[in-house]
């Protein structure tokens, strides 16, 4: 990962870590903090491969539309599932959606690619 993703996703990971804890039951259960920082890790690192390399000419790295919307989808996907079902079944059931939607951004990025950006005009 260059530093514009990194940077990308140590950014988004405060929200989204807010986001699942507040999904994830009280403090009683031993595996609430350690499966939220699981699912912000793994939702953190998806979306940040929407962040296009640094000399590429473009902000977001998109590629087509299918390949697009699955790994944002599985984020909302994954906080739906863990809001529904707020134990471990539910956290694994989110973790893996979190995994399907990470792969599939990683492999959009080879298969589906935009071309480079042309240089404007004079």
């Amino acid at each position: 990962m260059d530093r514009r993703r990194t940077l990308t996703a140590v950014l988004a990971a405060g929200p989204l870590l807010w986001a699942f804890r507040s999904l994830v039951p009280g403090a009683g259960a031993p595996w609430a903090w350690p499966g939220a920082v699981l699912l912000t890790v793994l939702a953190a690192v998806s979306l940040a491969g929407y962040v296009a390399p640094a000399g590429s000419g473009r902000l977001v790295e998109r590629g087509c539309t299918p390949c697009a919307v699955v790994p944002a989808a599985t984020v909302v996907m994954a906080m739906l599932l863990l809001d529904s079902s707020p134990d471990v079944g539910g956290l694994v059931t989110a973790a893996g959606a979190l995994v399907v939607g990470m792969l599939q951004r990683r492999a959009s990025a080879t298969t589906c690619a935009l071309p480079p950006a042309a240089p404007p005009a004079r």
